[in-house]
């Protein structure tokens, strides 16, 4: 295995059963920013990530709170526990953003969604190699540059097979062996 390899495997294998990293174990959210481009046209890319752990009315105000006071172009949320019937504009105050979702299709939990600032250009990314991992990918493109923003969840007692298919994900993200949606 190269040293990519062995550094994905050991990234999946040090998540917990909410998705975070073991480093940051206990932390359920966090704000990150990304420099992109070089030059007069930097850009730095602000994103929030949260373990919503069930997404509902005061967790919504919660989260508009934060989005209104942080302004970021990206948030990242697991454990929506949304439904396919269910609008994520009944929580969150998204006219703003383009939603990118993936529900958990059978059992309870679960879900995971990326929102992007609609002044950012964003396209859903597609693989049959996630097809049975909980994760939505979206490419944002900045002129020439561009960067792909997964979120991932992988529940708790997930089998030891999971972590493979989270790594094969991984790769096919960061090789950029997706497709357009």
């Amino acid at each position: 295995e190269s040293e990519n390899d062995n550094a994905l495997k050991n990234k999946a294998d040090n998540m917990d059963g909410h998705g975070d990293s073991v480093r940051r174990r206990g932390r359920k959210q966090g704000t990150d920013k990304v420099n992109m481009g070089k030059g007069k046209h930097d850009h730095a890319l602000k994103c929030i990530y949260t373990n919503i752990d069930g997404l509902n009315a005061a967790k919504g105000v919660e989260l508009n709170i934060r989005v209104q006071s942080e302004k970021p172009d990206v948030v990242c949320l697991t454990e929506t526990k949304l439904t396919e019937n269910c609008l994520l504009s009944q929580y969150v105050d998204c006219a703003d953003y383009q939603v990118f979702r993936r529900d958990r299709i059978s059992g309870n939990g679960g879900g995971v969604l990326i929102m992007v600032r609609n002044s950012c250009v964003a396209t859903q990314q597609l693989s049959e190699v996630w097809d049975n991992v909980e994760v939505v990918v979206c490419q944002l493109i900045f002129g020439r540059h561009s960067v792909n923003v997964a979120v991932v969840y992988r529940p708790p007692g997930s089998p030891a097979q999971y972590n493979n298919q989270i790594r094969q994900a991984l790769r096919a993200v960061s090789a950029n062996q997706v497709f357009r949606y």
